[in-house]
Parts: structure tokens; sequence; C-alpha cells
């Protein structure tokens, strides 16, 4: 069962659904992570390569410290979120397919994200990603902090 957001009340008529990651994702996870315009706001800037991915994605899917979810879009994959447990809070990422980029879908997937994770989040993000801090903002995360070329929101208050 995954994490439905109805968007009908958004600006857009999709209904978006968070459905936790299976391993057949792995291929199409990758493929999307290593993106060009992906990689531009990831915090490796370098591609991932197979090999390391391979390890990488099986042992996520089974530590109770990480939450790996593929987004849909009335039922068609459409991007991934994640949660990772750092210590003091669950830090989010998320990332749209290029075919489902400008459909205004940030807002409820970071929704859905932010939902489905109890406690303190945080979400690195590049300065320069204007549409995942407008859907972080949208999701009720503030800003709290920078740390070097990126800009931390969070539901929690902000750091001195």
């Amino acid at each position: 069962m995954g994490i439905k957001s109805n968007a009908a009340a958004l600006p857009t008529t999709a209904i978006l659904t968070l459905r936790p990651a299976r391993l057949e994702d792995s291929e199409r996870l990758l493929a999307w992570r290593n993106e060009r315009a992906a990689l531009a706001a990831s915090r490796t800037l370098l591609p991932i390569p197979f090999e390391e991915h391979a390890r990488w994605f099986p042992a996520s899917l089974c530590d109770p410290l990480k939450s790996i979810y593929i987004v849909e879009v009335e039922g068609e994959p459409a991007g991934y979120a994640r949660a990772e447990w750092r210590g003091e809070a669950w830090e989010l990422s998320w990332l749209l397919a290029p075919d489902h980029r400008g459909r205004r879908l940030s807002y409820p997937m970071v929704w859905a994200l932010v939902e489905s994770t109890h406690g303190p989040v945080e979400a690195y993000i590049r300065t320069g990603n204007v549409a995942s801090r407008k859907a972080a903002e949208a999701a009720g995360l503030r800003l709290s902090g920078r740390d070097g070329d990126f800009l931390i929101y969070s539901n929690r208050i902000a750091r001195p």
C-alpha cells in the first residue's frame, strides 16, 4: 500500500502515489539518478557507477533507517523519493523523471514524502534548484540553514 496524494486539490489533476521501491526498480532508479539534470541538482555531482548502485540498492531496501519510494502518477512510474535517518532527522531527497518534470508534481510528491516520515526532516537543496525549494516550502518545510552550495529546509526550528 502506498501513500496517496489526491492532486485534484492541487494545480494538476494527476493522482500521485508513493509505493515502496522493489528490486525490479533498480535500473530505472539508477537511470533517473544519473540523468544530466538530476546530477546537477544532486549532492554528488558524479554519476553513480552500476556496480556501486547494484550493492547499495538491495542493501538499502532492507535498511530500517531508509525508506525508498517510487513515485507513481496514475499508475506510471514518475520518479523516486527517499528518507534516510541521519541521527537527528530524516534526510529527504526526491527526483522526478525527465518526462514528468514541469507538470507541477513536485509539491504533492514532497508533501506525501513529508507525511510518510514521522519526526524531524531535513532536505539539502542546491541553491539554484528553485523547483525543489518551492516544493519544500509548499510542503511545509522552512529554510533552517545553509551548508556550502545547499540550503537546508526542515520542519524544525532554524539553527543558530
